[in-house]
This record gives structure tokens, sequence and C-alpha cells, in this order.
């Protein structure tokens, strides 16, 4: 949408305008060439987080790692989703301010480390200055989103404020962790702010279908990362070593690994809704919780995609035995956990408590049949159960990497297998009370024909 829209016309300086209102019909969206090529930056800003946390396994490190993460993810999000799902400009000025931006992005792939968090913290800033100078033109030219910029504006200067810390307070421990929490945290509850500060017809409403493409970008390029990790680390290892053989226990963890996220990725985009149903339709709260456990999940993705590496460099490396740290093994577990934690949340708040919602192209209403409930009820606690299962496990997994990874590969392919069961039963369920509601019309219909007749007979 924003730079990315298809003019032929581009001007030096453009008003940009309000994608849709609150009483406006939305047409589909869809990511322009712009947003595309961030989503590159973002793979490279994931490997680099990724590489930060596996040489610093532990809970220091992941800490680090998490406060990275946010810092880059939300400002990814600033522009993908809080700007582009909402306004639009083609203009050059536009342009030029999105070149910065990307250059800040940059800044923060090449220093994404503690170590380098000076440098990190000023692309993070040149990032959201850039974001800055976009919603005071925003402001400036449509009176109706001016109260929304405003509030944005002030999340990303309490953000710069707290990156800034790291800069002035170079190689001070304190200030690097407090500044980029700070920054992490603030902007992680940017969505809770503008959904109860900004009331009634102040919030400028998203286009959901872009949203909903951003967010399952989002989580497909945290999958990506395990690609890269099973793929790259395994030609880069095996050209350190020299080795001309295949390694069998190599293309163990390579099909584990690949089984594992086609998993993840069946089960997130299973049960994603249309527009009509989002949880950012059914109230603000939903929306606000539905957006930040994406944020979890692509988090816990990430973790993941760390561990994989390990796996691979454990059974490449005959000196490890095939054996990964103790930190290293749980990674994995917690990651697999919390992962499915988040789709279960964001699953309730799309489904939780609704009285009627669509399964394929079937609707489903609780409370009309006593079989579809017992399947819906067996459904939810089965997707529950499978959340604490990997946590549970994570003790038993220390000093065995293979066999772990098989173990949450087979639990996900389990939950998969019995999911889709449980749709395909309530499916044809649905079908054949259907077809039973048009046999009963029918009969309906030729019974008052019949009585029908006898009164003019």
């Amino acid at each position: 949408m924003s730079t990315g829209s298809a003019h032929t016309g581009r001007r030096l300086c453009g008003a940009p305008v309000l994608l849709q209102d609150w009483d406006e019909e939305v047409e589909e969206g869809a990511a322009q060439y712009w947003e595309l090529f961030l989503d590159l930056l973002l793979v490279a800003a994931a490997s680099s987080i990724a590489d930060e946390l596996k040489e610093h396994l532990s809970l220091k490190g992941f800490l680090e790692f998490a406060a990275l993460y946010l810092v880059i993810v939300n400002g990814w999000l600033l522009y993908t989703h809080h700007i582009t799902t909402r306004f639009e400009d083609a203009s050059l000025a536009h342009s030029f301010i999105l070149f910065f931006y990307l250059l800040g992005f940059g800044m923060c792939i090449v220093n994404a480390s503690f170590e380098d968090a000076r440098a990190f913290c000023v692309g993070a800033i040149l990032l959201r200055i850039s974001v800055l100078l976009m919603l005071a033109n925003v402001a400036y030219c449509i009176a109706r989103a001016r109260y929304f910029c405003k509030v944005l504006a002030g999340i990303c200067l309490v953000s710069i404020v707290g990156l800034s810390l790291p800069i002035l307070f170079n190689g001070n421990e304190f200030a690097t962790k407090f500044g980029l929490w700070m920054a992490a945290g603030v902007e992680t509850l940017a969505e809770i702010v503008l959904s109860q500060v900004l009331e009634g017809r102040r919030l400028v409403p998203i286009n959901i279908d872009h949203t909903k493409e951003r967010l399952g970008a989002l989580v497909l390029v945290m999958l990506g990362e395990t690609v890269l990790s099973v793929t790259i680390t395994y030609r880069e290892l095996k050209h350190e070593q020299g080795e001309s053989h295949h390694n069998s226990n190599y293309y163990w963890a390579l099909g584990l690994s690949f089984l594992l996220i086609f998993m993840f990725t069946l089960l997130f985009f299973h049960m994603q809704p249309s527009p009509a149903e989002h949880a950012f339709r059914r109230s603000r709260m939903h929306g606000t919780l539905t957006f930040v456990a994406h944020k979890i999940l692509g988090l816990a993705l990430l973790s993941v995609g760390v561990s994989v590496k390990l796996v691979v460099e454990s059974v490449m490396d005959p000196e490890d035995n095939g054996e990964v740290s103790p930190f290293g093994s749980h990674l994995m577990g917690y990651g697999v956990g919390a992962a499915l934690c988040a789709l279960l949340c964001i699953r309730y708040m799309h489904y939780g408590n609704k009285k009627e919602f669509y399964v394929g192209a079937n609707l489903l209403r609780i409370g009309r049949d006593s079989k579809l409930d017992r399947i819906t009820s067996v459904w939810w606690w089965t997707f529950g159960v499978a959340c604490a299962i990997p946590f549970v496990f994570v003790p038993f997994s220390t000093g065995r990497p293979l066999f772990a990874t098989g173990f949450y590969a087979g639990l996900l392919l389990l939950v998969c297998v019995l999911e889709t069961s449980y749709t395909d039963s309530i499916g044809k369920r649905l079908d054949e009370c259907a077809k039973q509601e048009e046999q009963d019309s029918l009969m309906d219909t030729t019974s008052k024909s019949y009585q029908d007749v006898d009164i003019i007979g």
C-alpha cells in the first residue's frame, strides 16, 4: 500500500490518504513490494539475532536475545502494520524517508548484539525517527488521524529515550539492559495503549486482511530461520571439516526439523478466520491480545530455530558425541511449548466462547447438536494438553538432541492429525445435518401442497 502502490505518476511531495474508515467497505489488502523487501531484511535480522543467542546459551543470553528481537520486530511492525495498513503515500518524499528507515533497519541487523548495543540503538533510533516523520506528514494532511498520530508518536518518543541510554552511557551494562527493555516493553504494549486511549473514531481502523498477511509473514520468517539453521549451517560445517561423505545423522535432523516447521505452519494457518470473524472484529482487547500473542509466537519459533542449529552442530561434531548443553537441550522444548501456548491463545481470541463460527464452509452452532459439542470440547482439550507436554518432557531431553527433535516433531504431527480428524468429523456431521434439514423442509413443502389441494377440492 504505502510506497508500493502502483502509480505511473509519482509526485515529489504528495498528501497521504486514509485507506479506509469505520463506515466504509473494506477492500482486500495485500503487501506491496517495499513491504516484501522489508521482509527480506527481517529474515536477515532473525538470523543475526539467532546467532547472538547461539553464542550466549544461558538465561541471561536469552533475555538479551528477547530484547533484541522485540526492538527489531516492533520496529518492523511500526511501518508494516501501523503505517501501511492505515495510510497510503506514493510520493518521492515518502520514499526517501523510507530509505532512511531501511538504513536504520540494516544497522540493527549488523549490530544485533549487546556488545554492539550502541550502534544497534543508533540504527533503531534512525528507524523510529523515520516513522515519526511519516506520522508527522499524515497528521498534517489528514485531520481525522491527528490524535492517533500523536499517541503513536508519543510511544515512539518514549522508545527513543530508552534507546538513547546505551548511547549516552556506553559500556554501562545496566543502562544498556534498561534502555533496550524499556523500548521493547513500551512498544510491545503499544497496542494496549492505542486500544484504550483512542476512544471511538479516534482510533484509525486497520485493513484486517493486510494485517493478517503481515502477521502471517512474521510467523513464516521466524519459521524460515529453522530452514536456514538446518541447511546453511550444515554446508558451512561440512566445508570447515572438509568432509566428503554424507552424515546420516544430519539427514535425520534435516527431516525431523522440516517436519517440525511444516506442522507448525499447518497448525498456524489451519484456523485462520475470515476478516469478518477475526479477533480484531470481536473487541479491541481480543485484537490486542492476538497481536501480542503473534509477537510471542515469533519469539518462540525463533528460539526453536536456534535449537535446531545446535542440533545440527552436535551431529556434525564428533567431539560432542551428538550432545548439546543442558540449556540448549531445554531451549527446543520450551520454544515448542511456548509456541503451542501462543497458538492456543490466538485461537481462543478468534473463537473462544463464540456460539457459532465457521469450520471450513460450514457454520458450527454450539448447543444445537450434542455430538458436535462433544467433538468441539475434545478438540479444545486435545490442543490444551498438547501445550503442556513439551514442558513436561524438557527434563528428559537433556543430552539427546535428535531424540528430542523427533519427539517434538511427532507430537506436532499427532496434534495436526487429531485436529484434522476433528474438523473432518465436524464437517461431515454438519453436512448430514444440512441434508436432513433440506429433506425436512422439502417434506414440509410437499405436505403443505397436499393440504392446499385438499382445501381446493
